[in-house]
């Protein structure tokens, strides 16, 4: 007869062979989940391992295994030539708080600069209705297989050996798949030891500062321009010089006036989506842009990210696919297409910038990201990445005509707009002077947060960039119908 702990025992244990996750771990944890509902109480014994085994048709080793796993996690005491007996300790204990009588302090005990620089623009968002400033739906995403795959890629050995190597090398795999996904996405050819992979944009873009940028620099940004790649640049002290665009992208007559009268030690730009207006750089822009920056000797560091979503039937052109003299440090990232902390980073570059930027990455990134750049090469590997961006091209595509009707439909007569034929967001002028922040204050009551930083306004402008993908076509709705409200409460007040 079977014992009441054995019978509870197999009501919560389930083997599934297509799992991933090794049998052993699938029977430890069924019988964690045994104890958590308490249907097997402290100081039971659990059954003997060639009995389970028996019931369970595995090996007598897999069940040793499942105990011995149980063990280490505390949930049971293995006495010898007893058995196993469910543990009486506290596996999770409860938080203790900190005395009143304890003095913590709140203050540094000697003095610290504070960076201005550095006040970050962004705020917490706490409603559910928001805009951003071009941000893709994580709700759409693929996480059955990312974690799949990132579940049977932590059960290798050999990835289990890597992960003890506490080495900064580069992971081969990872630089292969990337070089068939970007060679078929953005008709990008470079050689492996051309590429250095990231844990974060955010952390790509300032090894790049740091490495060819010294105080005192001087650094071309477009007008306008995106507010934190210029808050960084600042902080490393550079001198920010501003050139004019127009229709064609950069105004090359301006830019051309600017190398004439400054030592330009690099550009920045966003060939293919200038942010914050969305535009691209003709294709005459951008072999003007390459013959200066031969001619003057400028680095151009190319930031390609926003464009992974192109709607319209001509392909874009990367001025790092027209370089061959090696002026071009081609920045760009998963970002749009995977959550943190799949969101990998990666910059392409000739061999000896990358050899000097891998030395700087070495001392800002931890080595821990093996496991994560294993499934992302798979993921590519499989197609699913690649399935999966056009996939959402489409869902976008229609949200982004969405959009467009909603704006003419809700704000026809007070703004200009064109649609977007590639990226996650609009670029929307006013046709008259509006008191922004004002407006997003009223937003905020309404429980819909438009952040400060989606903001541009000066004595000509009074502009917004609003993200469109992260919204379903009602929450979009609902979002421009209130902004609406706020905006003509103001003009007709």
């Amino acid at each position: 007869m079977n014992s009441p702990v054995l019978q509870n025992i197999l009501t919560y244990i389930r083997i599934n062979k297509i799992d991933s996750s090794p049998v052993y771990l699938q029977i430890a944890n069924g019988i964690i989940n045994a104890i958590q509902t308490k249907s097997i109480k402290t100081g039971e014994k659990l059954p003997g391992t060639r009995i389970l085994s028996e019931k369970l048709y595995v090996h007598r080793q897999t069940i040793v295994a499942a105990y011995e796993e149980l063990s280490a996690q505390g949930w049971v005491d293995i006495l010898p030539q007893k058995g196993a007996f469910i543990s009486s300790k506290k596996i999770k204990p409860k938080a203790k708080e900190i005395p009143q009588s304890v003095i913590v302090s709140t203050k540094t005990a000697y003095p610290i600069e504070i960076n201005y620089v550095l006040d970050s623009p962004f705020q917490p968002i706490t409603n559910d209705l928001y805009f951003t400033d071009g941000t893709p739906d994580f709700r759409l995403t693929n996480f059955k297989s990312l974690h799949q795959i990132f579940g049977a890629t932590s059960n290798k050995k050999s990835a289990r050996r890597q992960l003890n190597k506490h080495i900064h090398t580069q992971n081969t795999n990872i630089k292969n798949q990337l070089q068939n996904y970007l060679y078929i996405t953005k008709g990008l050819a470079f050689h492996a030891n051309q590429i250095l992979t990231f844990q974060s944009n955010q952390l790509a873009f300032q090894c790049i500062i740091q490495t060819i940028l010294k105080p005192k620099d001087k650094v071309i940004v477009t007008q306008v321009g995106h507010f934190e790649v210029n808050m960084k640049l600042k902080e490393r002290n550079v001198e920010l010089i501003t050139v004019n665009t127009n229709s064609e992208g950069i105004d090359t007559g301006h830019l051309e006036d600017l190398l004439q009268k400054h030592t330009i030690r690099a550009i920045y730009l966003q060939t293919n989506n200038l942010y914050p207006i969305t535009s691209a750089l003709s294709e005459t822009n951008k072999s003007t842009l390459l013959e200066l920056a031969q001619k003057h000797g400028f680095a151009i560091i190319e930031n390609d990210n926003n464009t992974d979503f192109v709607y319209g039937k001509i392909p874009i052109k990367t001025l790092k696919s027209m370089d061959t003299q090696g002026a071009v440090i081609y920045v760009n990232s998963f970002k749009d297409l995977l959550p943190n902390p799949y969101d990998l980073a990666f910059v392409i570059a000739p061999d000896n910038l990358i050899l000097e930027l891998s030395k700087v990455k070495k001392l800002g990134q931890s080595p821990s990201t093996y496991l994560i750049e294993e499934t992302i090469a798979e993921y590519i590997k499989e197609g699913l990445l690649l399935r999966q961006t056009q996939k959402l091209t489409k869902i976008y595509q229609k949200r982004r005509d969405n959009f467009s009707l909603l704006l003419d439909q809700y704000l026809e007569q007070s703004i200009w707009f064109e649609k977007p034929e590639i990226g996650l967001a609009y670029w929307i002028k006013f046709n008259q002077q509006l008191p922004l922040l004002s407006i997003a204050t009223y937003c905020a009551t309404k429980n819909l947060t438009v952040p400060n930083y989606l903001f541009y306004q000066n004595q000509s402008l009074t502009g917004i960039r609003l993200g469109f993908a992260h919204l379903t076509e009602s929450e979009a709705e609902e979002a421009i119908a209130l902004l609406s409200k706020a905006i003509y409460q103001h003009i007709y007040k």
